[in-house]
């Protein structure tokens, strides 16, 4: 039952474990790859024990802004997280640009808005929200992956392939989701370029991570091919 009703008691190492989960699935599903399905139900069995604080955060959205009220920016951050990975993206930008009247550099928020627009293919306007999220947290991993992800679908592969870079290098676990997210965005961003050799090489690195993934996306960009 767990994370949320720790967080309530005031456990922002919790709340932390929490947001970075729910990014971690968010940045996964952004990338098209696949995750084990219990860590999934697990993480959402959590956050469904949120549902009755949801009323509550209702009716603050629906005042203005009041200095005098003690918002809980973090849960309200953590159910925009959720609206998002469920695909319920208005939702989770209503949420995100509520907290940001109050709170105008928030990371997390920046970040969730950012992957609105990125969903609705307005790639500057995301860029310029992920942008902002790092300046304040350039760790953020749901900005770095955004950021990666709006570049190349914008047709920058060349700066896709920094940004992606950076998911590869800055996560401690190879072998962990957001990486194989960074070896697969590379790949197809030399795709992009035509750079065959460089592309089969990071396809060749990702199927130590997951075979699977790396195949399908072998089978997209060389389709045909043994």
């Amino acid at each position: 039952n767990g994370l949320l009703c720790h967080s309530w008691l005031g456990d922002p190492a919790t709340f932390d474990t929490a947001t970075a989960a729910i990014e971690t699935v968010i940045a996964i599903q952004a990338g098209g790859i696949s995750m084990n399905g219990e860590d999934v139900v697990v993480l959402r069995d959590s956050l469904s024990d949120a549902k009755h604080f949801q009323p509550t955060l209702t009716e603050w959205m629906r005042q203005p802004p009041n200095p005098q009220v003690s918002y809980n920016f973090d849960l309200a951050l953590l159910i925009a997280g959720s609206h998002l990975a469920d695909g319920k993206h208005a939702l989770a930008a209503d949420i995100a640009t509520w907290v940001l009247q109050t709170m105008p550099d928030h990371p997390r928020a920046r970040a969730i808005l950012g992957m609105t627009h990125l969903n609705a293919m307005r790639y500057a306007e995301s860029l310029k929200e992920f942008d902002a999220a790092l300046a304040r947290d350039a760790n953020n991993v749901l900005a770095l992956t955004g950021r990666a992800l709006a570049l190349e679908q914008s047709g920058d592969a060349v700066k896709a392939l920094d940004a992606f870079g950076k998911l590869v290098r800055e996560h401690e676990q190879p072998t962990g989701p957001l990486p194989l997210i960074g070896l697969l965005g590379k790949a197809r961003a030399f795709a992009k370029l035509g750079k065959e050799v460089e592309t089969r090489h990071l396809l060749e690195r990702a199927r130590e991570v997951d075979p699977v993934a790396a195949d399908k996306l072998a089978a997209k960009l060389f389709p045909g091919a043994r």
